[in-house]
């Protein structure tokens, strides 16, 4: 995130506090302290953060992503990043994230307010890679890709295995581990108790279509093939199409940035997948 590219798209708001108070710089630069913790790879339309308080601005393809950043994206917009440990991770619309305390040598830790989101951790070790807090769950990562989504307002929590595991997902004092490719867990956004037994993504009950849900087991977005992975295994289709022509119209908009899969590397989960061998923040007040 270089001063050049500062422009601010978001009002300030439910931004972490602290770091400002200790930077040399604040307001839209990024705070003198913040710690680096990996980089974005593409952004499509409207797609910001902020550290420590400052001014949230665009963010854009090779800008560093800070420990403690707020990360969020407006409709018709998706950001694809990469952890210093090759961890990616991908957020979809109306999305808000906080990287809060990604510790390498231990489990990432990550808040994820509303919206969808996919992991993709390539490490298998006996405790998570990530882990990954909502309003209402709390879902371990480890070795695997995990879709997660988080429902405004009420912060009902959905979780897919979408390759490797397990992902354990905890909630209420109880813990459901998901070890089969395509099932889903669900958490209520009502107080209510732990998740729901994990069932085949076909058959899950949420609180809207599951492709919806789980947009990147949908193949929905135009991305990296590692986080449309999912979609032929698990039958999910959008039924819709990624078309740059009608996205969204905002004059401070960032044109989708042209990308080459065979540019990059992702990481490749050492378990085999256990499923079918088919391949495949608080507020929206924006």
């Amino acid at each position: 995130m270089s001063l050049s590219s500062i422009r601010s798209v978001f009002p300030n708001s439910h931004a972490v506090a602290g770091l400002c108070a200790l930077a040399v710089v604040c307001g839209g630069a990024v705070p003198a302290l913040a710690q680096t913790i990996g980089e974005t790879l593409q952004t499509t339309n409207v797609v910001a953060g902020s550290v420590g308080g400052a001014t949230f601005v665009r963010l854009k393809s090779r800008d560093t992503i800070y420990r403690d950043e707020v990360i969020r994206t407006r409709s018709q917009s998706v950001g694809e990043f990469k952890f210093e440990d090759s961890t990616l991770f991908v957020v979809g619309p109306d999305a808000e994230v906080v990287l809060s305390d990604a510790v390498y040598g231990g489990p990432g830790s990550h808040k994820l307010l509303s919206g969808a989101m996919r992991f993709v951790t390539s490490k298998v070790s006996p405790v998570s890679d990530v882990v990954v807090t909502t309003p209402v769950a709390s879902i371990g990562i480890r070795g695997t890709i995990v879709d997660l989504f988080v429902e405004p307002g009420s912060g009902q929590t959905s979780a897919l295995l979408a390759r490797g595991g397990p992902a354990d997902v905890c909630a209420g004092g109880h813990c459901v581990a998901i070890t089969t490719v395509c099932d889903a867990v669900q958490v209520g956004g009502g107080g209510g108790g732990g998740p729901t037994a994990p069932v085949n993504v076909s058959q899950f009950q949420g609180s809207r279509p599951a492709s919806e849900l789980f947009p990147f087991a949908a193949a929905s977005y135009r991305t990296r093939s590692v986080f449309r992975q999912g979609a032929a295994r698990c039958g999910l289709s959008s039924g819709r199409v990624w078309n740059p022509d009608i996205l969204i119209r905002d004059p401070n908009r960032i044109e989708p940035e042209e990308h080459n899969d065979d540019d990059y590397s992702p990481p490749s989960p050492s378990v085999s997948s256990p499923g079918p061998s088919a391949n495949t923040s608080g507020s929206n007040n924006l």
